[in-house]
């Protein structure tokens, strides 16, 4: 009877052990990059917002909110139209968006970001935008004046380019999982 060398019969159970290692530390590395994506990318809507909610209190000053519109389509275009920014009243009119005419939209008072930003002053949000058909973080600033709110401007973002970045990353780490195995 011939015997089996000895690699065959440690090999199978190192294997095990290796795919259950590779396999946890893709799942952890998933959670922990994805969760450092979006923290940097509501980082930049949050700035983003903040910075176009000083260019609305001007443009309400001295212009007017029917100047809204353009102003949000050209933050749009300043960004390479990567960002979509909204301008909401209170009772969740939309005044002005980079993307859309806001006379075709709905009311916005029901999203979850517009509704926090009222309660604290900012709030975000990640769903499935069914106007871009993708999926998107909102980030919410209410512009107040004497603390009560006069509009709320939301900046919003794809994150199908983080997803893709992601899954490069995910790639990288089960094929170096495979190559030590």
């Amino acid at each position: 009877m011939r015997q089996k060398k000895l690699i065959w019969q440690l090999y199978p159970s190192y294997l095990v052990v290796i795919l259950i290692v590779v396999v946890a530390v893709t799942a952890y590395c998933a959670g922990f990059f994805r969760q450092v994506y979006h923290d940097q990318a509501r980082e930049s809507l949050d700035q983003l917002a903040g910075v176009a909610a000083e260019h609305v209190r001007m443009v309400l000053r001295t212009e007017g909110p029917n100047s809204l519109d353009g102003l949000c389509k050209r933050f749009s275009e300043d960004s390479g139209g990567r960002t979509r920014l909204t301008i909401i009243t209170p009772s969740g009119k939309v005044l002005g968006d980079s993307h859309e005419d806001p006379a075709t939209m709905e009311d916005h008072s029901g999203r979850p970001e517009v509704r926090e930003a009222l309660r604290t002053g900012r709030g975000s949000s990640v769903r499935f935008s069914s106007t871009l058909g993708k999926q998107m973080m909102y980030v919410a600033v209410a512009l107040r004046e004497q603390d009560t709110p006069i509009v709320i401007v939301r900046a919003a973002g794809s994150l199908t380019e983080i997803d893709r970045v992601l899954r490069g990353i995910y790639a990288h780490v089960e094929w170096a999982g495979l190559a030590v195995a």
